[in-house]
């Protein structure tokens, strides 16, 4: 403590205004030590006077009662002058009356109370004196004497009003109600403030508790990776490759072996169609289907017999002329590939090759559909996006909360900074609160 005191001599001097260090219950409790020793004096003076002024009311309720008792005779004098006095007089005594009600002082009341209590009626006997003038001013003109000592009492009451709201005002306790209510503001925000920092410490550890989880996921889905279902899967991922590498080559085989004859299988395919050319009902629809799918054909026609009596027929037509193409050099050029093609071994070199390369791949999807490693890869894998996606919107509650956080420190700051300014001004020096207990 000895480093602290020098430290705040060297910042603040010696002077009998030295600067106080205090934290919010310190200030309190030097709030309520000034509190007590100037409101118990004060506290004898002012129920004194709440006293007196019980008494003056007594009395103003028995002059009232005197001014409802007198007579004003409406037979004598001047008649419209009294029946006026007699009107104001009524209102007089009815409103004098609710005012005194509004006046009395509570039967129990502390220092706060009393207060409270004096402020109020000061207001409201002015208030209801400045409304009754042409009452007060019309009953006078016949019961003078009477409004007089009235008045007179009214004086005591506001007099004794006055001073103990002098008394009460010496003492500072507005002062003390406003710093009073300034530090309750300010332990309020401080209390946001440690709720804040609850939800962002738990907000953070239900972020850590989710990366954590995707962690697990996608350590789950590497190790299934690395496992040997994961080798084996590879293995047969690698022979359907094959297999499908091998049916596309076959069937680019099948298209090129049928492109070398493409022109005048396709002319002999317009002479069907347009009947030039007739051709039994099954080689016609083998012919269609040759044109449009190649592939599903030749699996009806395994040794394609069928394709080469069409060609044979093809064959035909451009020896004799019935179909002509561009020159004799083509013309032996189409023929020896009809014939290379009527020669060609289907079945063995497409069809046989083709079924094998499908039964590698439906075994492949079979033994695959059995493999459940790549299904708990791809529900690890899915669970830990699932986890990225929560940390995303966990991280944007913490920057939300963070953000609200940022906007009250501005606002405790504020608070402390016109906490101190009250509480300097009301001791009389320079009071510096800290915020941590």
């Amino acid at each position: 403590m000895w480093l602290i005191d020098w430290i705040l001599k060297v910042l603040f001097g010696n002077s009998k205004n030295k600067t106080l260090v205090l934290n919010r219950r310190e200030l309190e409790e030097k709030i309520r030590e000034k509190e007590g020793r100037e409101i118990k004096e004060a506290e004898r003076q002012v129920f004194s006077k709440v006293a007196e002024i019980k008494h003056l009311i007594n009395e103003a309720e028995d002059l009232l009662a005197k001014i409802k008792k007198a007579d004003v005779d409406d037979e004598e004098g001047n008649a419209r002058l009294r029946k006026v006095v007699s009107s104001s007089k009524t209102t007089l005594i009815y409103k004098f009356s609710g005012m005194l009600e509004k006046i009395k002082p509570p039967s129990t009341m502390d220092f706060s109370v009393a207060w409270n209590y004096v402020k109020a009626s000061r207001q409201a006997l002015a208030k209801e004196i400045i409304d009754m003038r042409k009452s007060i001013a019309y009953t006078g003109i016949i019961l003078k004497d009477e409004m007089r000592e009235l008045g007179g009492t009214f004086e005591e009451i506001e007099k004794a009003l006055a001073e103990a709201d002098s008394v009460m005002i010496k003492t500072g306790i507005d002062e003390i109600g406003s710093l009073k209510e300034s530090i309750a503001a300010l332990d309020k925000k401080i209390a946001e403030g440690v709720e804040i920092e609850r939800q962002i410490e738990d907000f953070g550890e239900e972020l850590k508790s989710i990366e954590e989880a995707e962690k697990k996921e996608l350590n789950s889905a590497e190790r299934l990776k690395e496992s040997h279902e994961m080798d084996s899967m590879n293995e047969m991922l690698g022979k359907k490759s094959v297999a499908s590498r091998k049916k596309q080559e076959l069937k680019g085989k099948l298209i090129e072996k049928l492109g070398t004859v493409d022109k005048p299988l396709q002319r002999f395919s317009q002479l069907v169609e347009s009947g030039k050319h007739i051709l039994e009902k099954g080689l016609e629809d083998a012919l269609r289907l040759y044109m449009t799918n190649p592939f599903i054909a030749i699996k009806r026609d395994p040794k394609g017999e069928e394709l080469k009596k069409i060609l044979q027929e093809v064959r035909q037509l451009v020896e004799n002329g019935g179909i002509t193409l561009k020159d004799e050099r083509e013309k032996e050029k189409k023929l020896e590939a009809l014939e290379n093609l009527i020669e060609f071994n289907f079945f063995d070199e497409i069809f046989w090759e083709m079924n094998k390369a499908e039964a590698e791949l439906n075994r492949a999807d079979k033994e695959l559909s059995g493999m459940k490693v790549y299904s708990e890869i791809s529900g690890h894998e899915d669970n830990a996006r699932k986890r990225n996606s929560e940390i995303n919107e966990k991280r944007e509650m913490i920057n939300s909360v963070s953000e609200r956080r940022r906007g009250l420190q501005e606002q405790v700051q504020k608070l402390k900074m016109n906490a101190e300014e009250m509480a300097s001004k009301f001791f009389g020096q320079t009071i510096i609160l800290k915020l941590q207990e």
